[in-house]
């Protein structure tokens, strides 16, 4: 295990120096970091999952659309990786909700994401399958 607490503090000295003058506050600070960390990267995944424009993505070969799976934990990432490995996924079937302009998705169980999205409406899917179908 390396003495270097951050990459920014290459030198051992500064390294050194910065024990000293920061040991009491030291775990305060790291901690602090951390906290505000997390902050950050559960507010990113909440847009990602709630309404980012590329959560959900049209593969141009197939005109499939694939939405994009976060979780927040090891243990939630490790059994959804064996879940799409071994062809195991669950998933949820939600119904058309008119507000969202009467969309049939797929949601990923685990992750609670959007896997896959059908519209309802029979005039864009007739566009879009014609636009595919070339």
């Amino acid at each position: 295990m390396s003495d270097q607490i951050w990459l920014s503090l290459p030198d051992a000295d500064a390294i050194a120096s910065l024990k000293t003058r920061l040991a009491t506050n030291l775990k305060s600070f790291c901690q602090i970091i951390a906290r505000s960390e997390k902050v950050v990267y559960d507010k990113r995944a909440k847009t990602l999952i709630e309404s980012h424009p590329l959560a959900i993505q049209v593969n141009l070969d197939t005109g499939v659309a694939n939405g994009v799976l976060v979780v927040r934990s090891i243990a939630e990432c490790a059994e959804l990786l064996r879940r799409v490995l071994l062809y195991d996924m669950k998933f949820d079937l939600v119904v058309p909700c008119e507000k969202d302009g009467g969309v049939w998705c797929l949601s990923e169980r685990i992750s609670r994401c959007i896997f896959r999205v059908v519209t309802n409406d029979n005039k864009l899917s007739n566009c879009f399958w014609n636009f595919y179908l070339r």
